[in-house]
């Protein structure tokens, strides 16, 4: 009989020096909106912020989602943000996957900060802008996933649709 090597747990990532501001030891007690969408029993996205939470056609609004870690994942896995907003030509979707410190990559597909470095048990903070749309549309609908190439981190649990994004809120858009 042949023996055959034990599986072994992934090896910790290299050490990462993270800013003050993006990994924390708990949720902060002042998060807008909580929330739980839970990725494959992983990464939970538990906490969100939309400011303002209803803006003006081209306005900046600022996302903030508080994400925690319960076990790791491997290399290559990235956050992505989804909007998807409804004007008189069809839906529309905008994706913004390289903005912020947690998105930032060091070489094409690498986040610097990504989610293959995050340790079980910490919290991340995960900030973005955008502008709001410029066409008439009544809100904007804010997505999340965690996604490697075409392939998805899997919500067992949440808010979320077939295509296994996390559906977070909506960012109300004034006709001003």
């Amino acid at each position: 009989m042949i023996a055959l090597p034990r599986p072994t747990a992934m090896p910790p990532p290299p050490p990462v020096s993270w800013p003050s501001n993006v990994e924390l030891d708990a949720l902060p007690s002042n998060v807008a909106h909580t929330i739980d969408i839970d990725f494959a029993h992983k990464i939970h996205l538990v906490g969100y912020a939309f400011d303002p939470e209803s803006a003006k056609a081209n306005e900046q609004v600022k996302l903030t989602f508080y994400w925690r870690c319960d076990d790791r994942v491997k290399e290559g896995w990235r956050l992505f943000t989804l909007l998807e907003y409804d004007d008189s030509d069809g839906w529309r979707a905008w994706g913004n996957a390289g903005v912020g410190p947690l998105r930032r990559e060091d070489r094409p597909g690498h986040p610097v900060l990504g989610v293959d470095r995050w340790t079980p048990g910490k919290f991340y903070v995960d900030s973005q802008t955008f502008a709001a749309p410029s066409v008439v549309t009544d809100a904007v609908t804010v997505m999340a996933g965690i996604a490697k190439g075409s392939a998805r981190l899997h919500v067992v649990a949440g808010p979320s649709d077939d295509e296994n994004r996390g559906i977070v809120g909506k960012i109300a858009v004034r006709r001003e």
